[in-house]
């Protein structure tokens, strides 16, 4: 009879392992060379859970040392995520075994190759999504670039090679508003002869960069154990990145000798007094920011030059300013950008403009402008708790983004007990955001009671009223789950790039969605407030592209069109376009 029981437990311990082992698969991935299709051995592969894209590192790295405020960085770290590793043998393959079924995150990265991370995106974040299912071949292939090369030197206008200075790689491209930029991928600091060198670039057009060190965004410093400063120049020594001159740099080529000019500059003071007045409280936390205007591609635009904090009692100084007309900003850690006024003078702009001669100045004043006074209340559309929404920082920060490029926006924190909040001074266009979580989103404004469904709002200089915002939550959003189809229908494989826009918009400035398909040629899009909708996917684009006015002018007809109504899940066949 003991024996008996004991066979049970045997039978039935048995059956749980059986159990187990049948809820998990294995994946097997084999990486090889995009032109040649050989082999690559050594090659690192890790596999991340979860669908979330993977940061390119390198720019993580250059973000942290050449970006900062004076209250801190201005990035952060994403937190970890469980992954597994393996080495790819002489076949190019390697396995994971005891996978779980669920979606997942490929990386693959070898010596002179683009991570795979990298080569998805083209600059920010990637890596190939696949769906583990348990019963399946989850076979995948990543195929790698080869990663070009750039190095050369910097001198001054007398041949003397400069060393200390931060050379940078920057890639053209479009901002989701169509207009172009240059966009920093790589950077480099200049050796004790003067020489620099880049390597690990993805193949494409690159235009390349000279200042001081960690000073990118035009900000001319004195490099360490110089005497003076040098301007930002661009390649081969223009000041204005409309003359600059491109280099193309193809898959495992170097691209070498580049001789870079930059042209020493002499740098001022600059002290006054800023008057809060009686409206707000004289605290600290206000920096001064001092921006210089210039054209990119023929559009008007400032760049933030130099930074200081303000004291207590309003004075700053900013230093290190070479010659020439400046715009002066306030941010308020809490209260956002305010626009400033020489004293008893009204403003309808928020930032006032200074000339720079060739001396100092010691004496300028201002004071806070409260042009505008906007008071503002935020709700869930249906009743829910505010409390309940859940933000990107933990907080509950309300943005007014500005649609012209040369005035500030506007943040606000909001009351989650009532809703409220308030600004002063904003004066402009703006489009009303809030960084939200589980799906919640900003689903219309009410300005003076007047409802805008976009949502955009227009303050006039010395509007004092009223604004809502309602968020709807994800209870009421739909999604979409596509799959990527040639001309005759039929299912197509591949990463892709996409895009998801509002059937009415021209471009991405108001609510878009990036994406890449999966490698089976699947894609899902989450959380969606209804409306009607324009799915482009391109073959053989970057996803620094797909904002280009002239790509999307010329897709729109080749687009799929989706409906999504309130709680729907819509399927949809997407056609791959072809540019042009």
């Amino acid at each position: 009879m003991r024996a008996g029981k004991h066979l049970l437990l045997l039978v039935l311990s048995l059956a749980a392992t059986g159990t187990s082992a049948q809820m998990t698969s294995g994946v097997e991935v084999t990486v090889v060379d995009a032109d040649s299709g050989q082999a690559i051995q050594g090659a690192k592969v890790m596999l991340y859970e979860g669908e979330a894209l993977l940061p390119d590192t390198r720019l993580n790295d250059l973000v942290d040392s050449e970006f900062s405020l004076p209250d801190g960085p201005r990035s952060s770290r994403a937190p970890k995520r469980p992954s597994r590793g393996a080495e790819t043998d002489g076949s190019g393959k390697s396995a994971f075994q005891g996978v779980s079924p669920g979606p997942y995150r490929l990386d693959a990265d070898a010596s002179g190759y683009i991570s795979q991370r990298r080569q998805l995106s083209g600059m920010f974040d990637g890596g190939v999504l696949v769906n583990v299912s348990v019963g399946e071949k989850n076979r995948v292939v990543l195929r790698l670039e080869r990663a070009g090369a750039v190095s050369g030197s910097v001198k001054d206008t007398s041949n003397r090679l400069i060393a200390g200075l931060s050379v940078y790689l920057l890639r053209p491209g479009f901002a989701s508003s169509g207009e172009r930029t240059l966009s920093v991928v790589a950077a480099a600091t200049t050796d004790s002869a003067g020489r620099f060198e880049v390597d690990g670039l993805k193949p494409g057009r690159y235009s390349i960069a000279a200042g001081p060190r960690g000073t990118f965004a035009f900000a001319p410093r004195r490099p360490s154990g110089e005497s003076q400063a040098y301007a930002f120049t661009y390649y081969p020594g223009v000041p204005d990145p409309a003359l600059a001159v491109f280099i193309d740099v193809g898959p495992g080529t170097h691209f070498g000798n580049i001789g870079l000019t930059v042209k020493p500059q002499k740098l001022f003071r600059v002290r006054g007094r800023i008057d809060f007045g009686n409206q707000l409280p004289r605290e600290p936390g206000f920096s001064l920011y001092a921006l210089t205007p210039f054209q990119m591609y023929g559009a008007n635009r400032r760049q933030q030059l130099q930074s200081a904090a303000i004291s207590t009692n309003g004075r700053f100084e900013l230093n290190d300013l070479p010659s020439g007309t400046y715009s002066l900003g306030v941010i308020a850690n809490r209260r956002g950008q305010m626009p400033l006024s020489p004293p008893n003078t009204a403003v309808d702009d928020a930032y006032f403009t200074i000339n720079v001669k060739e001396s100092n100045i010691d004496d300028l004043e201002f004071r806070m402008s409260d042009a505008t006074s906007i008071h503002g209340r935020v709700s869930v559309a249906d009743g829910s708790p505010l409390n309940a929404i859940r933000t990107v920082i933990g907080r509950l920060p309300l943005r007014l983004d500005s649609t012209n490029q040369l005035q500030p926006g506007g943040s606000a924190l909001i009351d989650v007990n009532d809703g409220s909040f308030s600004l002063k001074g904003i004066v402009g266009t703006y489009r009303v955001s809030m960084q939200l979580t589980d799906g919640a989103y900003v689903t219309e404004v009410r300005l003076n009671g007047e409802r805008h469904a976009d949502p955009v709002i227009t303050i006039p200089n010395g509007f004092d009223g009223d604004l809502e915002v309602l968020i709807g939550t994800n209870a009421n959003r739909g999604s979409i789950a596509g799959r990527l189809v040639d001309g005759q229908s039929r299912p197509i494989t591949g990463a892709m790039s996409g895009l998801l826009l509002h059937t009415a918009a021209q471009n991405a400035s108001g609510f878009y969605r990036q994406f890449t398909t999966r490698d089976n040629g699947t894609f899902s899009l989450e959380s969606l407030p209804p409306g009607d909708y324009r799915i482009y996917v391109w073959e053989g684009i970057d996803q620094s592209s797909i904002f280009d006015p002239s790509l999307l002018d010329q897709s729109r007809a080749q687009a799929t069109v989706v409906r999504v109504t309130e709680r729907s899940e819509v399927s949809a066949s997407v056609r791959v376009i072809q540019p042009r």
